[in-house]
C-alpha cells in the first residue's frame, strides 16, 4: 500500500509514521524541539542520501513529515508556522546556534 502511495517502502513509511506520533507527543505535551536529539529516528528516503541529515535531529522528522504530506501548499504551511513560532519565541532561542537546529538549511556533501 505504501508503494501505490507515496512509491516508498512500507517500513520506511512505518518509521516515519512512528517518529511523527513521537514529535506530535512532544508538541502535545509542550516539549521543546530544538537542540534535541530523539531518540526514535525516521529512515531517511534514498533521494536524499547526497544530504548530511542527521537522523536524530528536528530536520529528519520534518523530511519525514513533508514525504507524507500529499501536497505541496500544506509542507508551505508547515514550515511558514514553524518559522513563524521560531521568529515568535527567538528571544528565548541562542540564534547563534541556528545552524544546529534550524532546519531550513541542508548541505550536500559535495558542497563541503
Amino acid at each position: 500500500m505504501a508503494n501505490d502511495f507515496i512509491g516508498v517502502n512500507h517500513k520506511i513509511v512505518v518509521s516515519w509514521l512512528r517518529s511523527s506520533s513521537i514529535l506530535r507527543n512532544i508538541c502535545a505535551h509542550y516539549g521543546r524541539l530544538y537542540n534535541r536529539k530523539f531518540n526514535l529516528v525516521p529512515a531517511i528516503h534514498e533521494d536524499l542520501s547526497n544530504y548530511k541529515i542527521e537522523k536524530n535531529k528536528l530536520f529528519a522528522n520534518v523530511v519525514a513529515i513533508k514525504y507524507l504530506l500529499p501536497y505541496k501548499d500544506e509542507l508551505d504551511r508547515l514550515i511558514n508556522d514553524l518559522d513563524k513560532a521560531i521568529q515568535k519565541w527567538a528571544r528565548f532561542i541562542d540564534l547563534s546556534k541556528k545552524p544546529s537546529f534550524y532546519f531550513f538549511n541542508c548541505s550536500k556533501d559535495d558542497e563541503d
